[in-house]
């Protein structure tokens, strides 16, 4: 595996689809330890506690969620932008997810999406949210190089 400088905090060149998994496996269980540590220490709702994932509103509506989310941004894009670009797209590519997951959030976190009973606009963010999120997954998870090795 590459240096982890190389694979966390460069947005140039390429990774495989092996060192994408080790990274994005490695990432989302730091987000998990780092946001369960956080939120016991600032007395927000630790997540996971009661057996049930949270959902996205209840999950960024802490405080410790936003800070881990801003921790965790510049790692995450990096690994989708090289492994994007060993797919033969361009890194940007990225955007095609983050651009609909922050209009859902923010929908989903405003008077506009409701806290208890989403609104239909919350629920079609959501959606399109899902379908940009299983398309990036996908592409990035299980989709051979571009490039022969």
């Amino acid at each position: 595996m590459s240096s982890l400088k190389f694979v966390f905090l460069n947005f140039e060149g390429c990774i495989d689809r092996r060192t994408w998994w080790m990274g994005f496996v490695l990432i989302h269980l730091g987000i998990a330890s780092f946001n369960f540590v956080l939120s016991k220490f600032m007395g927000d709702d630790a997540p996971f506690l009661d057996g049930t994932w949270p959902n996205l509103v209840r999950l960024l509506g802490d405080r410790s969620g936003w800070i881990t989310a801003v921790v965790f941004l510049v790692p995450q894009i990096a690994i989708n932008t090289k492994r994007f670009h060993d797919r033969g797209m361009s890194g940007w590519w990225w955007l095609v997810f983050l651009i609909p997951f922050l209009v859902a959030t923010a929908i989903s976190i405003s008077p506009l999406g409701g806290e208890n009973y989403p609104s239909p606009l919350a629920g079609w963010a959501q959606l399109i949210c899902g379908l940009t999120a299983m398309w990036t997954f996908i592409t990035l998870g299980f989709l051979p190089s571009k490039y022969a090795k």
